[in-house]
């Protein structure tokens, strides 16, 4: 039997950061599809693709960023699978807690999902044999790429280590719901393109106003996002702004 705070079920979850650069704000979207299992309060992601995602300015002089070439390589990546999570009954509703997980882009994964690794410099291609930095988009050069436009114009090779832990209290038997996410990342530059300041993407870190930090939650019906992974999460990516409006902006 199921209780009002069960997770069991399809999600889509779209996480929205704010990170603080050179006096600019810009806003981090990534989008998720969770397939989740619970039994009594202990709840885990039994499959979770992570969908790709964009960086919106927010502030007039801020830079947007792109790099959906990433996307197909992160779906081979996947950091949500096996993620824990609780949710209790507390009244009037329930408190859910996902755990702390670090997710990496452009670096040999599992090894640079350990924080006490240090990220690759640019000498550090990955082998067969030894982790490093890897060309997650098949475009020759580094890491992946980031294409920015707007204020700035160029590209960015990066390697990325994120780390998230999501919590909060949300209504019974919410089909829609938000949890603040406390985050950290770490970014290696490993070359651009353009001008020297769009290493500013580099040393970015999250806006000190916590309110701006939060993953918003969407039950999926069963005619949503379906199909192979490529399908579910290119219908994942379209629904985004109609589902979780609120992390998309």
């Amino acid at each position: 039997m199921t209780t009002a705070c069960d997770l069991t079920g399809r999600w889509l979850a779209t996480e929205h950061q704010v990170v603080a650069a050179l006096g600019a704000q810009e806003a981090t979207h990534t989008f998720y599809y969770l397939e989740i299992a619970q039994t009594g309060s202990q709840a885990a992601v039994t499959k979770g693709l992570d969908c790709g995602g964009n960086i919106r300015g927010i502030s007039a002089v801020a830079a947007n960023s792109d790099y959906q070439k990433t996307w197909p390589a992160l779906l081979t990546h996947d950091a949500q699978t096996g993620r824990k999570a609780t949710s209790v009954t507390m009244s009037p509703g329930c408190s859910v807690s996902f755990e702390k997980r670090y997710a990496v882009i452009g670096a040999t994964v599992p090894y640079y999902e350990d924080p006490s690794k240090p990220l690759p410099m640019t000498s550090q291609q990955a082998t067969g044999s030894s982790p490093g930095w890897e060309d997650w988009d098949q475009d020759g050069n580094p890491g992946y790429t980031v294409n920015v436009t707007g204020f700035l114009t160029g590209q960015v090779y990066l390697a990325t280590r994120m780390a998230s832990a999501w919590s909060g209290s949300v209504p019974a038997s919410a089909s829609t719901f938000k949890l603040a996410d406390k985050w950290s990342t770490e970014q290696a530059l490993l070359g651009y393109s353009g001008s020297s300041l769009l290493t500013a993407a580099t040393t970015a870190s999250p806006d000190n106003n916590a309110s701006l930090h939060f993953v918003q939650f969407a039950r999926l019906s069963a005619s949503q996002a379906t199909g192979d992974d490529a399908a579910t999460c290119a219908a994942v990516r379209s629904l985004t702004g109609s589902l979780t409006p609120d992390a998309a902006n």
